[in-house]
């Protein structure tokens, strides 16, 4: 075989390889559009939502089940009270003696789980969004530290100060307890906590959706907390205002 002839083989088999990879990436490019055609025709796959069930995520959270109250949050605060007492003896005023008592306290906010429906769970599936609905934090427990306990006293200009004042003092402290408390559960504070609660809240759901869902796009993308008053306030706001008379 003379090199011409060799030559016109090599050219031969270098065109039938074009020939063949075009042949190749045309294939590939006509499977590629029938895909895609047969997608747009489908549409996009229906979305899966994961299990989630209020009985699961409650039964996850690392808390003892006898009573499921989670503590959601802590708030440090300095409560001070007044009170006076004023005294009369046989028609003379004697002045009336005032009392400051001030304490800190430390208040424990608690997530009530142990209902029927502790949680309530919606999907959105538009959004691939999992809204979680708890009940609103509430004052768990009261810690009053005595340590701190501060009380000036102001007499009467009638009475002796090392002994005025004792009885409104102890009164004081007794109802301190129930002071803290009630200042604690104002909607005010309560929303303060709430918002708190929301970043714990939302990591335990998505440990939870971790656990039952599949990561990735089949997986719920957003979760969002939401507590029952906010609820009932998004109610009160769809309701029609009433209408002024002319």
């Amino acid at each position: 075989m003379n090199l011409i002839e060799t030559g016109l083989i090599h050219d031969e088999m270098r065109t039938r390889g074009v020939r063949s990879g075009r042949l190749v990436i045309a294939c590939l490019a006509l499977a590629a559009a029938l895909a895609w055609a047969a997608g747009r025709r489908l549409g996009p796959r229906p979305w899966t939502p994961p299990p989630v069930s209020a009985e699961d995520f409650v039964v996850g959270i690392p808390v003892p089940h006898d009573r499921l109250r989670l503590i959601v949050s802590v708030l440090e605060l300095h409560k001070s009270v007044l009170g006076e007492s004023p005294k009369t003896v046989l028609g003379v005023d004697l002045g009336t003696t005032k009392v400051s008592l001030s304490m800190p306290a430390r208040v424990h906010y608690a997530v009530d789980l142990s209902g029927v429906r502790p949680v309530e769970f919606r999907l959105d599936a538009e959004r691939r969004e999992l809204i979680a609905t708890f009940p609103d934090p509430q004052v768990e427990a009261v810690e009053l530290d005595p340590s701190g306990k501060r009380v000036a006293v102001e007499a009467g200009w009638g009475r002796l100060r090392a002994y005025s004042g004792r009885a409104v003092e102890d009164a004081l402290e007794r109802g301190l307890y129930a002071a803290v408390k009630a200042d604690a559960g104002a909607p005010a504070v309560v929303e303060q906590i709430k918002e708190r609660a929301r970043p714990l809240l939302a990591r335990l759901l998505n440990d939870y959706l971790r656990r039952v869902s599949t990561p990735g796009p089949d997986g719920v993308t957003v979760t969002r907390v939401r507590f029952r008053s906010d609820v009932q306030t998004d109610r009160l706001a769809m309701l029609p205002r009433p209408q002024e008379p002319r």
